[in-house]
């Protein structure tokens, strides 16, 4: 793809204005992709270029050096990405830290945690520090991308930019992404252990840091003690009890990602077919206005037979637009649930606290318990989506404030 040449400007390409929101640029992308794909009578290099255009776009980081530089060819902007890959990721991590204050504020971590062990609804509960709310996620992202460069560097993807006889894709990118996925929950997973234990056990301490594995086990001790007691209760983890929790966090995570890609695909085809759908509903309607048109201008011309001919017409063309109107809302609705069922069916599917709580206390306690489920996949869902908005705002603010 990179092959392909494009000299004009890539937002004329998609027809969308400079300061085009990600939304825009997808229901562009969507629009025109229907009309110039191949399959529909397109032509090719008209495909490959609208692809490029959007693949350089709905980047922030491609989109950014575009603007700056006028630069077209994906590896040099690639290139100029990773000259300022620290700043990249504190860009990723800004999102993360703002949910993880509403987090804090609103007791998000510490209500699932409740839910999910089956404490009513009006027990007390107990605050959790930042560190043990935040902690897992910066650890996995940041693991996530030191593991990402490893794979890359050792297992180059073959993506057509080394040479023409490349494929143009990987012939395993599932099995990349799933290795980094499991490597990386592998490495932060006691440290979501531990929050679940600080929640349990009801930890108050004086600095989280200092005693996150520990749980203020020895606040006395010297600085360097606590700091290597905490170091070795991380690594033992691995080889306690302990270790079924790490094994169930992997595969629960495993799943949810699986289930939510399967609804979020559900729902951007839901979402495409509502775009094909209005597009069909507009065009009806313009052929029924320039029927009627032409029906006025013919009227004083022709007899009243013909009036009366197009007179009769009127209903089938105002059953085909309810029928477009129909299959849009259709459509539209389908993608809305689809939406939320990518957020709720997961969270309640693949409960994670549930489970540790089931591993600790042994085979008298079941994990499917649909109230318990229900109630805590309501709360990981409304806490999800924060994040998601949050980073899409975030994503936003960027584009819309950033160095142009």
């Amino acid at each position: 793809m990179n092959n392909i040449e494009i000299y004009d400007d890539l937002y004329k390409i998609l027809d969308v204005p400079k300061d085009a929101s990600f939304r825009q640029l997808s229901e562009a992308y969507r629009t025109q992709s229907r009309l110039c794909h191949p399959d529909k009578g397109g032509h090719t290099n008209d495909f490959l270029r609208l692809r490029k255009a959007y693949d350089i776009l709905s980047d922030p980081i491609r989109r950014r050096y575009y603007d700056t530089t006028g630069v077209t060819d994906i590896r040099v902007l690639d290139q100029l990405k990773r000259f300022t890959p620290f700043a990249t990721k504190v860009s990723d991590y800004v999102p993360y830290f703002l949910h993880n204050v509403l987090d804090r504020l609103f007791n998000f971590k510490a209500r699932t945690m409740a839910s999910s062990i089956g404490l009513a609804t009006d027990a007390p509960i107990e605050d959790m520090d930042f560190a043990h709310i935040a902690a897992f996620s910066y650890v996995h992202m940041w693991s996530d991308y030191f593991i990402s460069k490893l794979v890359d560097k050792y297992m180059p993807r073959k993506d057509g930019t080394d040479g023409p006889n490349n494929k143009p894709e990987s012939s395993f990118p599932f099995m990349r992404q799933l290795m980094v996925e499991v490597l990386s929950t592998l490495i932060a997973a006691p440290f979501e252990v531990a929050a679940f234990k600080a929640f349990r056990y009801h930890y108050k301490g004086g600095s989280a840091l200092l005693d996150y594995f520990t749980l203020g086990a020895d606040p006395s001790a010297a600085l360097y003690k606590r700091l290597l007691h905490n170091v070795l209760l991380y690594f033992r983890t691995f080889f306690s009890s302990d270790l079924r929790l790490v094994l169930g966090l992997i595969t629960f995570r495993i799943g949810y990602t699986l289930t939510s890609y399967f609804f979020t695909s559900l729902a951007d085809y839901c979402h495409h077919r509502s775009l094909v759908a209005k597009i069909e509903h507009q065009q009806k309607k313009k052929e029924q206005a320039d029927q009627v048109a032409q029906a006025n201008g013919q009227a004083n011309g022709q007899g009243q037979q013909k009036v009366d001919e197009d007179e009769d017409e009127q209903p089938d063309l105002m059953r085909d637009l309810r029928k477009q109107s129909l299959g849009e809302l259709a459509w539209g609705v389908a993608s809305v649930l689809s939406t939320a069922m990518s957020y709720f069916v997961p969270s309640t599917m693949f409960s994670i606290y549930r489970l540790f709580y089931r591993l600790e206390a042994g085979s008298g306690k079941s994990y499917f318990s649909p109230t318990i489920l229900v109630r805590a996949g309501l709360l990981q869902s409304i806490s999800s989506f924060t994040l998601d908005a949050i980073i899409s705002s975030y994503q936003k603010g960027a584009e819309l404030f950033g160095p142009k």
